[in-house]
């Protein structure tokens, strides 16, 4: 399931990374989660291969369902944490640049938006990276209880 999972991730991310800048571009507003708004503001983004993504994240979703209860080595929970990490830096990027556009008006040829956050901003901007992190997490809760019922 976790190879079905990383493959889904580069199918997936190859073209939604690229409509989701795009759209912070345009709107001047960072919203990961409006996957579908996203791409129709995207004319260069390769939606084909973000949809083939969404559908193998489907199948991932179904086969952790289907297959038996699996216990996990403490080496996995330990990526599993680094992929939290990961995700979370994600969207607190985003959500620098969404401030950058908000203080600047445009964005700058370099990617050093964390010059613009003040020094008060930090805790603002690192509570909704992890509010949008518990959001992908509270599907991931989802699935486990429906696994349990």
């Amino acid at each position: 399931m976790i190879l079905i999972l990383i493959v889904g991730m580069l199918a997936f991310s190859s073209g939604y990374l690229v409509s989701l800048e795009d759209r912070l571009q345009r709107d001047k507003r960072f919203y990961p989660f409006d996957v579908f708004n996203n791409f129709k503001a995207s004319p260069k983004a390769r939606k084909k291969w973000a949809y083939v993504g969404m559908f193998i994240f489907v199948l991932a979703g179904v086969s952790y369902l289907l297959e038996p209860e699996v216990v996990y080595s403490s080496g996995d929970q330990v990526k599993g944490v680094g992929g939290l990490i990961l995700l979370w830096s994600f969207m607190f990027y985003g959500y620098c640049r969404e401030l950058e556009f908000k203080k600047r008006g445009a964005s700058p040829p370099t990617l050093q938006c964390l010059d613009y956050v003040e020094e008060g901003e930090w805790y603002s901007l690192a509570f909704k990276g992890f509010l949008a992190t518990c959001k992908i997490l509270a599907v991931f809760a989802f699935m486990y209880l429906i696994k349990r019922i």
